[in-house]
């Protein structure tokens, strides 16, 4: 499933340091799904660890900038985003028990599964909010 997406422009939100981490994320996964095609189980982990400080990271700002627009659903949202943080620490230390190849791959398809579910799920509710304002 990583390799069959592309970025689309209806991901965007319109706020440009959240499309912005948005397409970073997308990227790293992208490089891990690459590293797991190379057999690289190396890079794998490290990708996988720079995942999580780069969702850690856009979590943080997401809040900043929906609490800055008065938000209705920000607290919601900042609770999403610890429930999904706690997630992918559990799967970072699935990845660094070394797992099978197989296994891995279902790791990073449930990041990427986190991912889009904050883009098409969480993040269209505060984009239909600022389309509206």
């Amino acid at each position: 499933m990583v390799r069959a997406l592309k970025w689309l422009a209806s991901f965007e939100t319109g706020v440009e340091d959240i499309d912005a981490d948005h397409r970073a994320i997308f990227a790293l996964l992208q490089k891990t799904d690459q590293a797991m095609k190379c057999d690289d189980l190396l890079a794998v982990s490290t990708t996988m660890q720079n995942l999580l400080v780069e969702f850690e990271e856009h979590f943080a700002r997401e809040v900043r900038v929906l609490k800055a627009l008065d938000y209705p659903e920000a607290e919601q949202h900042e609770q999403e985003h610890r429930d999904m943080i706690c997630e992918l620490r559990a799967l970072q230390v699935r990845c660094a028990g070394k797992p099978d190849s197989v296994t891995l791959c279902g790791e990073i398809e449930s990041a990427f599964t986190l991912m889009l579910r904050d883009i098409l799920h969480s993040d269209v509710h505060f984009k239909s909010y600022l389309q509206d304002k």
